[in-house]
């Protein structure tokens, strides 16, 4: 039976009293450090420098030496004055390339952007900015809804039906992909949205049953 979603939830505040790992996740760009420090933060010892929003050259490409996923999110764009990462789109690629939904505040204002770490796209959200913090509902239009312009065109990307975690579905799906095997290739992680992955691992599988059904047609 399908989960039952809190679509109206929203979070009190992306910058005040967070707890450690809201404030960790928010801010740490690499997704395979992030989720180490947030497990051995509060039972393990976790080196100082792991804890920035972003590290040196030399470890980074230390740890890209280590294992090609290693890299993913290391090579995002800074986070700007006042802004945090929100939620991120994950793909089990060959160096885990990461899509970042930030929100940055602006005197009475959030004010919402996307950014990868190739830099060859703009992203434009359905809703760029709000008073109150979105809800779950506002998250997925966003994610879903989020439109990819190429720089060097300026055409935009609707492959696979367009959207952040939708295209690459149909990616998988098209290269033969079973139902599983498509739904691990891309995830959704959010520090302040505790139910987006759930959301999302329940819609991936509709989305592929869908396209099969399609294709059966």
């Amino acid at each position: 039976m399908p989960n039952s979603f809190d679509f109206n939830f929203r979070p009190v505040s992306y910058f005040h009293n967070l707890n450690l790992e809201e404030k960790l996740e928010s801010k740490i760009k690499g997704q395979i450090r992030g989720q180490l420090v947030t497990k051995n933060i509060h039972d393990g010892f976790v080196p100082p420098q792991l804890l920035n929003s972003e590290i040196s050259d030399p470890l980074r490409m230390a740890q890209g030496a280590l294992h090609p996923w290693m890299m993913g999110g290391e090579y995002l764009p800074s986070l700007l004055e006042n802004e945090v990462e929100i939620c991120r789109v994950v793909l089990k690629s060959t160096t885990m390339d990461v899509f970042s939904l930030r929100a940055q505040q602006h005197s009475e204002l959030l004010k919402y952007r996307v950014v990868d770490e190739y830099g060859e796209a703009d992203y434009l959200l359905p809703i760029t900015e709000s008073k109150t913090p979105l809800s779950m509902e506002d998250l997925i239009k966003n994610l879903n809804l989020c439109k990819e312009i190429h720089r060097d065109t300026g055409e935009e990307n609707t492959y696979g039906g367009g959207g952040l975690v939708r295209s690459w579905v149909f990616q998988q799906f098209e290269f033969g992909d079973s139902e599983q095997e498509a739904s691990n290739f891309v995830t959704v992680h959010s520090a302040f949205y505790k139910e987006i992955e759930d959301y999302y691992e329940e819609q991936k599988l509709i989305w592929y049953q869908e396209m099969k059904g399609g294709m059966d047609n």
